[in-house]
């Protein structure tokens, strides 16, 4: 009898291959979910200034999860600091520069804060990605 195969009574079977044990990857992107359900849970049950700065504090910490990041920016923008929402998006997009939901958040952020060179850069490559 192979060795993955015994098991003592009670003990749940051992993992046969490599396969089965989860991926570093895999455990990364369930902890970023994990905690992005939580950041919501905060908001819903009235702790906004909490969950805004654990999403700031996750959108500073991986600016390449898009997602993220855009969530934060629309947070910080509800709240005013426009100014902060446009430099976690203007960092995302370093990692993420084809991301069309960043994109047009940073049109229309460089356009409410005036900065309408700005803005036409990002349109003009928002553009260009629907083409």
């Amino acid at each position: 009898m192979p060795i993955s195969s015994r098991r003592r009574p009670g003990h749940p079977p051992r993992a046969a291959s490599a396969a089965a044990v989860p991926q570093a990857g895999a455990v990364h992107e369930l902890c970023h979910l994990i905690l992005f359900l939580f950041r919501i849970h905060l908001v819903r049950n009235g702790e906004r200034s909490s969950a805004l700065h654990h999403l700031e504090i996750a959108a500073r910490l991986a600016p390449e999860n898009a997602r993220q990041v855009f969530v934060c920016a629309v947070a910080l923008r509800s709240t005013g600091r426009v100014d902060d929402a446009v430099e976690i998006l203007r960092q995302s997009l370093e990692s993420s520069p084809f991301d069309r939901d960043l994109l047009a958040t940073m049109v229309d952020l460089c356009r409410e804060v005036g900065d309408l060179e700005q803005a036409e850069v990002y349109n003009t490559r928002l553009v260009e990605l629907k083409s």
